[in-house]
């Protein structure tokens, strides 16, 4: 694999998705509140904050595995977004529907404990909130700094899944 570095919100966003993922923020902390960090009495908890991270995730830069990124090379795509050392899920995604379908080999992976895991974890969070402006930030840093996921290649890297960590890479 190459050098990890850690998936981070991207940097330059437009103003509708700097809106949006502030918006997403927000909602993952109103939850919270909302469900007391109490998470086996409230599966919907899980399910809400879990929708709102995947939504937030696509403005997420990530890596590639070696294996990914030499596939990526390899296709020689005319595309931009082929020629990037990080891509957005999203931008995964526009690519992948560019590629022919019997080969398209790219896929986001979440690890360490994936979505659901990340969503437990931040209804755990609830003690730490004070009920103030400054949740917002804490919240957006929690999540900033436990989410992990990498761009992989499907047949080639399927030793990594949500069960896989990449926190000490």
């Amino acid at each position: 694999m190459l050098k990890y570095n850690k998936p981070q919100l991207r940097e330059k966003l437009s103003e509708k998705s700097e809106k949006l993922v502030s918006d997403l923020i927000q909602s993952i902390v109103g939850q919270i509140r909302i469900f007391e960090g109490k998470k086996n009495e409230n599966p919907g908890a899980i399910y809400g904050i879990s929708r709102c991270l995947r939504m937030l995730h696509e403005h997420f830069e990530a890596d590639f595995t070696k294996e990914a990124k030499n596939y990526l090379d390899d296709l020689q795509h005319p595309d931009e977004l082929a020629n990037k050392d990080r891509l957005t899920i999203r931008e995964v995604y526009n690519l992948s529907r560019k590629i022919d379908k019997s080969n398209r080999k790219l896929y986001v992976e979440h690890t360490d404990g994936g979505i659901k895991e990340l969503a437990i974890s931040l209804l755990k969070y609830y003690g730490e909130l004070k009920g103030n402006k400054e949740d917002i930030n804490k919240v957006k840093e929690f999540i900033q700094n436990n989410t992990y996921f990498i761009i992989k290649h499907k047949e080639l890297n399927k030793d990594i899944n949500e069960r896989f960590s990449i926190k000490d890479l």
